[in-house]
Order: structure tokens, then C-alpha cells, then sequence
């Protein structure tokens, strides 16, 4: 197996800076057709994206005559890089073990939602020893840096010690350790490509970045093109780098045409990208069409949400908190960091058990119900000529369920 591998010429590399609704995604996959129309085998052609979403729809989108095996995210190329294996990632057992081992929370800094501040301590201890790590920090620098309220350095050092000690004596890894293994181990080598696009570039971290460099100059690839754009550059509190992307030399290429932003929005958009100091100027236009509205309010539980479909969008997560509470308290459905409010199955429960109540049931209803219920409830109504209503039955249902549902059952 080769341990080394060399770039004997530098590719020619390409910026697109794509801003919001300008079909990136697109112009990239035009890209990619280009160059299996020139002879580029589907397996040269490498497309990595900061998100797993962004990678799939490219994959999906770009119909490639036969398979596409280097459309994946960075951790992914990582992984099959490293020769890793499941069985040696950190998972939901172990989280719960080291929980259990040192009382710590960890919550869902150990999940895949980038998301602290309704955890507590362990959550926090995790979040800032794995930015240390992400962005080439030793834990000093982090801590200083965040000044995190309620966490000492001591208790960042120790977690740190511990850690490190529990994913040594198990033998697993975590994603950030992935990065850094590929980074250090000499025989973890990219594909051989002859084409590579970085996808979502405002979103890497100064520690992807290393992966992509070391790709690029390991790959081969004579083409090399960079995609994103710095003004929708969100993560940077969780270490994103986008004054990298920024540095880097190549032509430069921006998309002009929105199909998605509306005037009204790109008006107030541009307002407010243009106070940004350091940033790449991009001349581009909004959709043609309605002007679209931009409106003022003082409280966003003051919006009627019972009509129509509404994104909700708050820079910290504890500030959906209270809306969160409104649509509850008005029976409205609602999805948050892709999670129902609901709780599964539950609506498929209620409208079976109905259905077997009223004397019309189909296959499966009894299974969708029974899922609602415990073991003394199902006992309880077997047999029985005169069943209650779905909010008296379903007992594994919480009051509190209860209530949201027959409010929301009654908005239809």
C-alpha cells in the first residue's frame, strides 16, 4: 500500500461565489457534466460538501453514468480514507456510558444539531474542547476566547484528560478525531481524482480546510473549483473559517441571478451584508416577479401563524423557546431542528384508534394504537362493546400531548 503521494503540478483553481437562490448547485453539476462529456470517469470526480444534505442532493441531481462514489461530506472522504469502521466511532452507548461514569449532561452537543444553550455543563465542556480542537486551539485559547459563564479552565482540562482517557481505553473515535487522524496518518490517501469541487466552503473550519488542502495536493485533481458564499457564513461561533476561502487564489466567478430572493428581501439583505468589512463584493439580482414584503413586528408570538406555512428563524435557540409555547398553546403542528413537536406515531394512533372505535377499522390500525398505549390499556380494552375516545385510551400519550393534540385535532 502506498504511503506517499505527491502533486507534481498545481491544478487550476476556480472561486464560485454563489449568494442566496442563484442555483450553485446547478452551475456546479454543469461542471461535473462537462467533464464526463470530456472523458472523466464518474470515480475521478470528487464533489465534498460541509453538510451530508448538500452532498446527497448533488449525488441525486448530477446522474452520472455509473457510480459516484466520491460525492460525500469531508468527514466521509475522511472516513473511508482512514479505513474506519463503525464499530470504532464514539456512539449513543458510549455517550451514555461516559455520562453515567462522571454525571456529566452531555445532551445534544453529542447529537448532529450544533446547539448548546439549552444543555448544561458537559455540554459545555464537549462543545469547547472540540472547538479547541476544530480550530487549532490549544484550550487555553478557546477558553479565553469564549469566555464561557460558569465553567472554569480547571474543569475544561479535566474533562479534556477524561475524555481523551475514555475514547483511548474503548478504542473509539469521535468526527473531529476523524479530521485529525486523516491529517496525520501517511497512508490515509484521497482517491485519485482528476476533477475535485468543495461544496458549503463558508461553513469549513480551519481544520477542514487542512483536509481539503491535503486532498487537493494528494489527489491529482487538475481541476480544483470552490464554492460558497461568505456572506451567508452562519457558523462561524462553531468554527466555521471563511476568511480561508476568501485567501484563496483562483479565478473568481459570481452567480448573478437570484430565483428565490425576492426585492423587498434583497433590498433589506444587501442593506445589511454591505457593513460587512471583509467580504468578497458580488453584484447580483433579485427574482423577477412580486416584490415581496418585509414587515416589522415587536413580538413574534403577535404573528398568526394558523395560516399558511412559516420558517421561523432566531440567531440563538433558546429564543424559539417562547413561540415554541404559543403554537402549543394554539394547537398549531409545528417542526423544529427537523423533529415533530408531536410524538411519533401519535397521530397515526389517534386516527386508528378511531377508526376501531367507530367500527370501521383498516389493517394496522390495531398495531398504530396499541403503539399509544401501555400493556394495561390494551388488556383493558380487549373485548370491550364500548370503547372511550382516543385522549381517555391512549395512555402512553402525556397530558400535556393530550391537550396540544385535541387543540390542533381541532383546528383540523
Amino acid at each position: 500500500m502506498p504511503t506517499h503521494r505527491s502533486q507534481s503540478t498545481q491544478p487550476k483553481q476556480h472561486l464560485i461565489f454563489g449568494p442566496p437562490g442563484t442555483g450553485k448547485t446547478t452551475r456546479l453539476l454543469e461542471i461535473v457534466t462537462a467533464a464526463t462529456k470530456h472523458g472523466v470517469p464518474s470515480d475521478r470526480i470528487g464533489y465534498l460538501a460541509f453538510t451530508k444534505r448538500a452532498a446527497q442532493e448533488a449525488r441525486g441531481r448530477a446522474r452520472l453514468p455509473g457510480s459516484a462514489p466520491w460525492f460525500r461530506t469531508i468527514h466521509s472522504l475522511c472516513f473511508s480514507s482512514t479505513r474506519m469502521t463503525r464499530q470504532r466511532m464514539i456512539g449513543r452507548d458510549n455517550w451514555r456510558d461516559f455520562e453515567r461514569a462522571y454525571g456529566l449532561q452531555l445532551g445534544r452537543a453529542v447529537g448532529y444539531e450544533p446547539s448548546v444553550e439549552d444543555d448544561g455543563l458537559g455540554a459545555m465542556l464537549l462543545h469547547l474542547y472540540d472547538q479547541a480542537r476544530i480550530r487549532g486551539q490549544t484550550l487555553r485559547q478557546r477558553y479565553e476566547e469564549a469566555m464561557p459563564e460558569d465553567v472554569t479552565m480547571g474543569e475544561v482540562e479535566i474533562f479534556a484528560k477524561l475524555y481523551g482517557q475514555y475514547k483511548l481505553s474503548h478504542g473509539v473515535f469521535d468526527f473531529t478525531d476523524l479530521l485529525r487522524l486523516y491529517m496525520a496518518d501517511p497512508t490515509a490517501l484521497p482517491p485519485r481524482l482528476d476533477l475535485l469541487i468543495v461544496d458549503e466552503a463558508q461553513d469549513l473550519s480551519s481544520l477542514q480546510w487542512q483536509v481539503v488542502e491535503r486532498t487537493i495536493r494528494l489527489s491529482g485533481a487538475k481541476e480544483v473549483y470552490v464554492a460558497g458564499d461568505d456572506d451567508q457564513a452562519i457558523f462561524r461561533w462553531a468554527g466555521a473559517d471563511a476568511e480561508r476561502f476568501l485567501a484563496l487564489r483562483g479565478t473568481r466567478e459570481t452567480l448573478s441571478r437570484s430565483y428565490r430572493v425576492p426585492p423587498a428581501i434583497y433590498k433589506l439583505a444587501t442593506n445589511v451584508v454591505d457593513r460587512i468589512h471583509r467580504r468578497q463584493p458580488k453584484e447580483w439580482a433579485p427574482r423577477r416577479g412580486d416584490d415581496g414584503s418585509v414587515g416589522h413586528i415587536v413580538d413574534a408570538n403577535d404573528v398568526d401563524y394558523s395560516e399558511g406555512e412559516w420558517l421561523i428563524l432566531a440567531r440563538d435557540n433558546y429564543l424559539l423557546n417562547s413561540v415554541v409555547e404559543e403554537l402549543k398553546n394554539n394547537g398549531i403542528l409545528y417542526i423544529r431542528n427537523f423533529a415533530p413537536a408531536l410524538p411519533p406515531g401519535a397521530m397515526e394512533g389517534i386516527r386508528s384508534w378511531e377508526r376501531i372505535r367507530k367500527g370501521c377499522p383498516k389493517r394496522g390500525d390495531r398495531n398504530a394504537a396499541q403503539k399509544q398505549q401501555t400493556q394495561a390499556a390494551q388488556k383493558k380494552y380487549i373485548g370491550a362493546t364500548k370503547l372511550p375516545p382516543w385522549y381517555e385510551a391512549l395512555d402512553r400519550l402525556t397530558s400535556r400531548d393530550v391537550a396540544y393534540l385535541r387543540s390542533a385535532l381541532r383546528r383540523g
